[in-house]
């Protein structure tokens, strides 16, 4: 790449970043007696671990950020969350601390040359690194390493021994991290030997992929097997990587299962949902946090009550001034299959009398 091409791609990269800087989410209430609830602080105090693991297997370092309740009671499901590229195990605050105040661990591990290091070496290398293919291996086997170290209690802060539902697990992600999510839940990835991957971690129950970056077939999706909440934004898009807002919703649009939801903010762009908090995005935060935590509740609790406010509707009119809610509809039931045989009316003999 010539040097004056290299120089333009940073002005048009500034240029696209000044634009989607400009977006700010309408200052608007979750109009709802009881769900606004779910975006103010909750009944749990919150304790904060630091764990450094190493997957010896690979020979890779994994560090994870971890929020769980001070004193947990039971056993804590768990929710994974995957930082997009540049980010690190410590941002992303915004919807993990409510988390684990509303009584779920928090554990959002560090992808080594993925994280805050990558970006320290400049926009160029940042812009380059989205391409690398190996990222669609890292970032799976990283998360699947996380899960098995939840489940390993000499690997956990002594507080959290003995307190993690190993049989509920959720994972969610921004961006590249979104992409871990669906990974979880049975993404097709094909590679450029021709290969197919599917990365599906059984021991996931949902996923919340916020700002998918990856730019996947339709087809790609025909082994998701999990309930998904597939978050982005009215002005989610990135014209360096050939991202659209439109294709920020192909996951959803391509996944033929009932149990999928779609969460459009309005105003909202690729870098609301990695930001914290502020004035102008912090009505956006609250309606992912709102949506996050009804979902974790319904699907790695097992809470009727926010299943039915999911499928029912009351989400939707509670965010209908922040953001659009859709939800996949049922499947239309197969009643048996019919079969049509054709065969000669006449058999020989009959044929030879002229018929009847």
């Amino acid at each position: 790449m010539t040097h004056d091409l290299g120089k333009a791609l940073r002005i048009a990269a500034g240029a696209c970043l000044a634009l989607a800087g400009c977006a700010s989410v309408p200052n608007r209430s979750i109009h709802d007696p009881a769900l606004p609830l779910l975006a103010q602080p909750g009944p749990s105090r919150v304790a904060q671990y630091d764990v450094d693991w190493f997957d010896a297997k690979r020979q890779r370092q994994v560090g994870a950020h971890i929020y769980a309740p001070e004193s947990p009671a039971g056993a804590l499901p768990v929710n994974v969350f995957s930082h997009g590229i540049g980010n690190s195990r410590h941002g992303y605050q915004y919807p993990r601390k409510p988390w684990a105040v509303y009584g779920y661990v928090s554990v959002h591990p560090s992808h080594a040359g993925l994280n805050t290091e990558a970006a320290r070496r400049g926009w160029w290398h940042l812009f380059r690194k989205g391409f690398d293919r190996q990222n669609l291996i890292d970032v799976p086997e990283d998360l699947h390493f996380v899960i098995d170290q939840m489940q390993n209690d000499d690997a956990l802060p002594p507080p959290l021994r003995g307190h993690i539902d190993r049989a509920r697990f959720g994972v969610s992600g921004h961006s590249l991290g979104a992409y871990g999510a669906l990974a979880m839940g049975g993404l097709r990835v094909l590679f450029p030997d021709q290969g197919v991957v599917n990365f599906r971690d059984p021991r996931v129950r949902a996923a919340v992929p916020i700002s998918m970056s990856e730019n996947f077939q339709p087809a790609s999706y025909s082994d998701i097997s999990i309930p998904m909440l597939h978050i982005t934004g009215t002005r989610d898009w990135d014209p360096l990587y050939a991202t659209w807002a439109r294709k920020r919703r192909v996951p959803f649009n391509s996944i033929q299962r009932d149990d999928q939801y779609l969460m459009v903010v309005r105003g909202a762009n690729h870098s609301t949902f990695s930001e914290e908090d502020r004035p102008s995005i912090r009505m956006a935060h609250d309606a992912v946090r709102v949506s996050t935590i009804l979902f974790w509740n319904a699907y790695l609790r097992d809470d009727a009550t926010s299943l039915a406010q999911l499928r029912g509707g009351q989400l939707a009119r509670a965010l209908e001034l922040l953001a659009s809610v859709s939800i996949k509809p049922p499947r239309a039931p197969r009643i048996g299959s019919i079969f049509i045989h054709a065969a000669p009316l006449f058999d020989p003999e009959e044929q030879e009398r002229g018929g009847f």
